[in-house]
């Protein structure tokens, strides 16, 4: 499991984590995660709690997941805070927030547990940039064998959804 609840926090290397004030910013490929390989065990939970605001922009991400021949199921991502961007802002990948039960290595030993849940929690929440193909900005919560995907609950007083967003939640 994975938590962070800070007023200023900062990790940089590949990509950078930064606060402003009250805005905390996940952006230039960053990412923060936690992922089961292989084995009996669930994928961890990533839970953020902060007051202020969250970007994810530029290919960050925010993810919880089993691969690589994994039976247990994806762990969970929970976002609590006041205002969320999600946006790849013309990033060349896709940017957001996943919880996921599948394969990412080679060769492909898929995973048989189910995906992990979303849970997001703000006062408004902004999902999308212009429009790319194959390219998105997205929430989603899936299983690509054997297991049920995991949900995605969005607790949100505003909900604008543009150009590339997507939610989604798949088997």
């Amino acid at each position: 499991r994975i938590e962070i609840s800070a007023k200023d926090l900062t990790i940089e290397g590949f990509g950078t984590i930064s606060t402003e004030n009250a805005r905390r910013r996940f952006g230039n490929g960053s990412s923060v995660g936690a992922t089961a390989f292989g084995g009996e065990a669930d994928g961890g939970d990533v839970v953020i709690t902060l007051t202020g605001a969250l970007e994810i922009l530029r290919a960050a991400f925010l993810w919880a997941s089993v691969v690589d021949g994994a039976s247990g199921h994806g762990g969970n991502v929970s976002v609590h805070a006041d205002e969320i961007s999600i946006a790849r802002e013309g990033a060349d990948r896709g940017t957001g927030i996943f919880a996921h039960s599948g394969t990412i290595g080679v060769p492909q030993q898929p995973s048989s547990g189910g995906g992990g849940s979303v849970e997001i929690v703000a006062d408004s929440l902004r999902l999308g940039s212009e429009p790319t193909p194959e390219v998105f900005s997205f929430i989603t919560a899936s299983a690509a064998y054997g297991g049920a995907g995991g949900d995605i609950t969005l607790v949100v007083g505003s909900l604008v959804v543009r150009g590339d967003g997507v939610i989604q939640a798949t088997t």
